[in-house]
Formats: C-alpha cells, structure tokens, sequence
C-alpha cells in the first residue's frame, strides 16, 4: 500500500504495523510494536494530539486527515496526515483503532514555502512607491498603499470592488473597458500607455500604466502597474518652453 497501515489497541499501542512504516519514520514494524504514537512524537505535539484523541475516543467516532508532526529515526520531523476507524469487540467495547498514514512532509514544505513568497511579494507591493492593484471582472481587488494614495483614498478599502473604469476620464472610459476585456482574453501584457484619471475627490491626474494577466483568488484579471506622470510632463513643458526661448533669443541675437 502507498500508505502506512496500521491497527492499535484501545491503550493505543501499536499491534501491527506495515512495512510502510519504515520509508515513512526509518523504523521497521518490530520497532514501533507495543509503542503509540504519540511516543514518536515531540511533547508539545504529543499533548496536542493527544487531546484530539481524547475526544475521538471518548466518542468512538472515526477521524480523518489529523495533522500531526513526528520524529524520523534519524531525528529530522515528517508530517504525517492521520485517518481512522474504531474497532470493536463483540461485546460492543472498542478494541482499539485502524487506520492509516500519509506523508505530506513535502506538500507541507511547499504550502509554507508559498506562503512566505506571498508575504514577501505583498510586503514589497504594498511599501512600493508606484501605484499597484489587482482587478478582475474590471473590479479593484486588491490596491496598495501608493495607489490608494494616488487616487485620493483614506484606504484601500475606499476602492475594493469599485468599477476600474470610474477611475478615468469620461472619454477613457471606453477605451480602458476595451484594453481590460483583451487582456483578458489574449493573456497578453498590456505595453505602458498614458490615461487622464479621476480621483476620489474628482481631481484629475495623468498617468502612465501597464498591465500583466494575473490571476487571483481564481478569477482571471490582472496585475496593474501605474505612476503619476503630471510633474513629469509639467517639466516636459516647461523644457519645451526653454527651448523655444532659446531659440527665439538665438533668432534676435543673429
């Protein structure tokens, strides 16, 4: 069997093991009988499993997928994903318990080691100093900090679930739904283009963004990227308007 099975007494000492057991923990079954389970396990997670148990047995009720950590023999921890059943006798007293064991250790690993990338990745989104956010169904789903700010809002919260193309000019409107509703089907980014928006309290900015499919919570969107660009072209213009003047001064001095 791919699992670790195994049968115990109602003291819950272990009456037959598989085989299994040895690619699982390092033991062979003539070690781990007349143990329980609990002895293959660190104290802390022994009192926590065992007031799981308790219960379990109190009740006579079957269990499933029961979490619980254990010591390899050679000292490093596996984590094993725990199914059983009761096993009477036949005058109805529980005899013990049968069941069997699944490694998980490694999805385990994987699960903590994507949830540290995404709260790494949510840490530098959200301290970023370019607006980001999340749409799908051309909703906000998720914005930062800098967004937030840009648009006006007291908090992200402000935004979340609020159309995306209430944010830009009237006249953008359109052509903002469009751009959503391709990337969207092509699943392909979005090159940097100028937009006017509209803030919170109506003021207006312009703005430069670009966009990756994204997808989130099972929804498919898209991961937005955008900065204010009004103090850029406000020195643009006033570069242009030196230019001219010197060309004018260059003019009358010849």
């Amino acid at each position: 069997a791919f699992d670790w099975v195994w049968e115990v007494d109602a003291q819950g000492r272990y009456t037959y093991t598989s085989p299994k057991v040895y690619d699982f923990l390092g033991y062979t079954p003539e070690e781990v009988l007349g143990r329980t389970p609990f002895d293959l396990m660190p104290h802390a997670e022994a009192e926590r499993v065992g007031k799981i148990f308790h219960d379990v047995v109190a009740r006579r009720t079957s269990f499933s997928h029961v979490e619980n950590v254990n010591y390899h023999k050679n000292g490093r921890l596996v984590v094993l994903e725990t199914s059983g059943v009761p096993v009477l006798g036949a005058d109805g007293e529980l005899a013990g318990y049968r069941g069997m064991d699944r490694d998980i250790t490694a999805r385990k690993e994987a699960q903590t080691a994507i949830a540290a990338s995404e709260a790494r990745f949510r840490t530098l989104v959200e301290n970023a100093p370019m607006g980001i956010f999340i749409q799908t169904e051309s909703r906000f789903r998720y914005v930062n900090a800098a967004a937030a700010k840009m648009f006006s809002a007291l908090s992200a919260e402000e935004l979340l679930q609020q159309p995306v193309v209430e944010r830009f000019h009237p006249e953008m409107r359109a052509s903002v739904q469009e751009r959503i509703r391709m990337l969207n089907e092509q699943r392909q980014a979005v090159p940097p283009v100028a937009e006017r928006c509209v803030r919170l309290d109506n003021s207006e900015f312009d703005a430069e963004f670009s966009a990756v499919p994204f997808t989130y919570e099972g929804h498919l969107g898209a991961l937005v990227f955008f900065q204010d660009i009004s103090q850029r072209q406000a020195i643009e213009a006033q570069l242009r308007q030196a230019q001219k003047l010197d060309s004018i001064g260059q003019l009358a001095g010849g």
